[in-house]
């Protein structure tokens, strides 16, 4: 198995992490997975790993292919998750983890239900669907967390200019990131700081209610308000919001 995923900056009792991932296809549920090639102690505790047929769970097949999820499914056409003969939800809380090793085993573990026979996966938390080949690719080969390609960044036009946000820093106990009002030139300078900040906060860090922060190498600083509950509807999670 790899070594630790180690959280540098971890601050401890800051956040529970939770984890949502549906491997949907026709997947042996009786086959082992190895630790040493998955690099994985299995599914993390406080987590739940469980098998579903399609025809016996209709409801929850059309929930996650339409709707939200169905429209991002519209963009990945060839992974074909209607025609999946069951699915995989491993999901659950991790207890103020005082490292990612929980997400370096959860990596094994959807790798190995696509090694057996699983065709696409959704990211519930982060709001994404993946291919085997891109999972691999991008998550598991590397080895490491990487932790920008564990969230999504979207951003989107609204009274007063435009919103960018994370989602899916709940997979490490951490508030998502969210700044408003922006000009359409300045997106890409907030997703840097946005996945700046990711990998801090995914090391363990937490931001300070009130903190300034310079925005990348310009004389502009915004102040970090920590929004504990989703007053507007926006978020499942709190939320860092620079303002």
């Amino acid at each position: 198995m790899a070594g630790r995923w180690e959280r540098e900056y971890f601050q401890p009792e800051n956040g529970d992490a939770f984890l949502h991932y549906i491997v949907f296809g026709d997947i042996d549920p009786e086959r082992e997975i190895p630790a040493k090639e998955y690099r994985t102690s299995g599914p993390p505790q406080g987590t739940e790993l469980e098998f579903f047929v399609a025809k016996d769970q209709p409801e929850w097949m059309e929930g996650w292919t339409t709707g939200y999820f169905g429209a991002l499914l519209e963009e990945q056409p060839e992974l074909n998750v209607k025609d999946a003969k069951g699915f995989a939800m491993l999901h659950g809380e991790v207890e103020d983890p005082e490292t990612l090793d929980y997400l370096r085993d959860t990596v094994g573990v959807v790798t190995a239900l696509l090694d057996a026979g699983g065709t696409a996966v959704l990211d519930a938390v982060a709001l994404r669907w993946w291919s085997p080949e891109e999972w691999r690719a991008t998550i598991f080969e590397p080895a490491g967390p990487e932790p920008i390609e564990h969230i999504t960044l979207l951003a989107s036009a609204e009274i007063g200019g435009f919103w960018i946000h994370s989602q899916g820093m709940r997979k490490f106990g951490r508030p998502d990131l969210s700044a408003r009002g922006l000009a359409e030139d300045d997106l890409d300078l907030f997703a840097g700081l946005f996945e700046s900040l990711t990998v801090t906060l995914a090391s363990g860090a937490v931001i300070p209610d009130g903190q300034r922060i310079r925005i990348g190498g310009t004389k502009v600083f915004r102040s970090v308000s920590l929004v504990e509950e989703d007053e507007e509807g926006d978020f499942d999670n709190a939320r860092y919001e620079l303002k």
